[in-house]
């Protein structure tokens, strides 16, 4: 991950074109047809996940404009298990379909929450300290809001993957995985928006009633 965040590269930041991505993507009436749309509205969670991906959004948007990025390089910004492949102790990053130029702690930070190591402090400061030893206590200081952002955009993410599995069913496998990180942002989401448990636990503890 170091190795690739070394490429120099001379685009400028692309944090705002990142978050449009992300948020773009939950403009449903946009995107899907009326039909479409409707079924969508239909749902008696909808609406209440609708209110919820605005204020992430509003909260993303409000933190961001006192944020700072240090450098830029071309970042993954989607590493998980299913994105990384080993072969005799070499890894390889799959799928950069959502690739940015922004700063590297962004990597780091979705990485960190991915892999739970947000509730092993000594081990996420061994994987900070491996990654950049010579700036770690910087990053280490650095790391805590990019992660109070990244949590918010993959909660914003995986809601949106749940209604988008409404038309384009998930394997099992996948199905899993969006459970299992929605316990690994629990934690996060209880403690800056308990309210918001009420109604992801109720689509998250009962998946297929949803649907």
């Amino acid at each position: 991950l170091r190795n690739i965040h070394l490429q120099k590269t001379e685009k400028e930041s692309q944090i705002r074109e990142f978050l449009e991505f992300n948020f773009t993507q939950t403009e449903f009436e946009n995107i899907l047809d009326k039909e479409n749309f409707d079924l969508l509205k239909d749902l008696k969670i909808f609406s209440k996940c609708e209110e919820i991906i605005e204020r992430l959004k509003n909260t993303i948007n409000y933190q961001m404009e006192s944020f700072f990025e240090v450098n830029q390089t071309c970042c993954h910004l989607n590493i998980n298990e299913s994105t990384v492949l080993v072969r005799e102790g070499i890894f390889k990053f799959l799928n950069f379909d959502n690739a940015f130029v922004v700063d590297p702690m962004w990597d780091i930070a979705i990485t960190s929450i991915q892999l739970k190591l947000t509730e092993l402090p000594i081990q996420e400061s061994q994987f900070l300290n491996y990654y950049d030893e010579e700036n770690f206590l910087f990053n280490k200081k650095r790391l805590e809001a990019f992660k109070d952002v990244a949590w918010k955009l993959m909660l914003h993410n995986l809601i949106k993957d749940f209604f988008y599995q409404v038309f384009i069913p998930v394997s099992e496998s996948r199905r899993y995985r969006m459970l299992f990180l929605y316990e690994t942002l629990r934690p996060f989401m209880n403690r800056e928006f308990p309210g918001f448990n009420i109604v992801l636990d109720d689509i998250f503890g009962k998946f297929e009633e949803q649907i």
